[in-house]
């Protein structure tokens, strides 16, 4: 008798989404993809914290107002003074991930996301349109809540790896080993670089990014 299939977590997340109006689905992966990063975050500060020795009230006071790259850097300075290379490449993927992960986060939450009205399975477009000052500096991404979904994965992923990070014994529970054994969900989407968009709102020009979709206006070829 065959055993019974468990759905993956990006598999939940998908019929999560599906649950709701097409039209909603990217807020509501954004909502909870920025739920799991401030968890993340929270526990990238606990790691500092505990490989700096420092009290919870001592770290509060020293370590208040670091952001993501900051706090990486701090932990990898802290592990070189005390040779601890061990941790150090341990930490070194998740470090990765979450540095990609983090400058996509702050380019949705700086820049926005806007739908053109294209079918509903079409991208968001995260562009910088509106404040790139050359054409040299506009950025734009394809990014679906599917997208959203795998980075919110690899976030919960990462958490649960700092936290073992912070423990004086492994954790001993199936959520932390599937943590350990899951593949690493989210590709760095790659930034398409177009002509500026436009000032009537009308628009712009496809991007060409791993979610770009078919559907969308595509910059046309030079001769």
């Amino acid at each position: 008798m065959p055993e019974p299939h468990h759905p993956t977590l990006l598999e939940f997340m998908k019929h999560e989404l599906a649950q709701v109006a097409p039209s909603n689905r990217y807020a509501l992966a954004l909502g909870k993809f920025m739920q799991q990063f401030t968890q993340t975050e929270y526990q990238l500060v606990l790691l500092l914290r505990h490989f700096a020795g420092t009290s919870d009230e001592v770290g509060r006071a020293v370590f208040h107002g670091y952001r993501i790259d900051a706090t990486k850097d701090a932990i990898n300075r802290i592990l070189d003074a005390t040779g601890n290379m061990e941790a150090k490449v341990r930490l070194e993927e998740p470090f990765s991930r979450l540095g990609a992960i983090n400058g996509m986060r702050n380019n949705i939450v700086h820049w926005g996301a806007r739908w053109y009205g294209a079918p509903y399975g079409a991208p968001f477009l995260v562009s910088n349109d509106r404040i790139a000052h050359t054409p040299e500096r506009l950025r734009e991404y394809a990014i679906k809540p599917d997208t959203l979904a795998e980075m919110r994965i690899d976030l919960e992923k990462i958490e649960h790896l700092l936290r073992e990070e912070c423990s004086e014994k492994p954790f001993i529970s199936a959520h932390l080993y599937d943590a350990r054994i899951e593949p690493w969900l989210y590709i760095p989407l790659q930034p398409s670089r177009r002509e500026k968009a436009p000032r009537d709102g009308s628009p712009p020009k496809r991007p060409r990014g791993r979610d770009a979709s078919p559907n969308s206006p595509q910059k046309k070829r030079r001769d």
